[in-house]
């Protein structure tokens, strides 16, 4: 490796045990009562290095959530990429999701802590559903798609709450759970000719 592969490989190094030690303190302490200080003590390293890089605990706590987002649709969105039906790519995403969150948990935690962390990391997530679905019924009313996308990826989020409560509940057990309820209804449609009218947003007006 040439000296400047392996300084991006130390600056990666670097920035992962960064995140963690974040992770671990804002987990702990809560954002509000977070430092660079106790971050950087709890990564060994010196506070200045983290100021220059994050600048703030909001802009360290803003880099925690985007790998957050960006490791959860990696995991996902390489797990469907294994299917070789629709079912299977919903049910392999869902399996990551479940799987991913269960080896995060302290991540998770952070994120269901922080309204918007938690806003963004839905938005992903369901836009990354509706794309899975859109395979499967290439010719459904897009509204149809965004709120099946809406149900599922609300039905993973719980599913993982209900998990990390009872303690007792496999992901592969929640994943039955989640296509026992949505695909028997997904697989009615086909090809996307859905039976009955389209929704039609309105504010509340016909």
């Amino acid at each position: 490796m040439q000296a400047g592969g392996r300084r991006r490989a130390g600056r990666g190094a670097r920035e992962r045990l960064i995140l963690d030690a974040a992770v671990a303190v804002f987990t702990e302490r809560g954002f509000s009562a977070s430092t660079l200080g106790a971050v950087a003590e709890r990564a060994g390293l010196a506070e200045r290095l983290l100021g220059d890089h994050f600048g703030s605990t909001n802009g360290l706590f803003r880099a925690c959530v985007e790998r957050a987002k960006t490791e959860l649709l990696e995991a996902t969105s390489s797990a469907a990429g294994l299917a070789d039906s629709p079912e299977g790519m919903l049910r392999l995403s869902a399996l990551a999701f479940f799987n991913h969150v269960e080896r995060n948990e302290s991540t998770w935690r952070l994120l269901c802590s922080d309204p918007a962390a938690l806003d963004s990391i839905r938005a992903q997530q369901t836009d990354f559903v509706a794309a899975l679905l859109a395979e499967r019924a290439p010719r459904a009313d897009p509204y149809r798609l965004a709120g099946w996308a809406q149900v599922i990826a609300g039905a993973c989020e719980r599913l993982a709450a209900w998990r990390a409560s009872v303690r007792t509940v496999s992901a592969a057990q929640a994943t039955d759970c989640l296509m026992d309820m949505v695909w028997t209804g997904l697989a009615a449609c086909g090809d996307g000719r859905v039976q009955g009218g389209s929704p039609t947003p309105h504010n509340g007006r016909r």
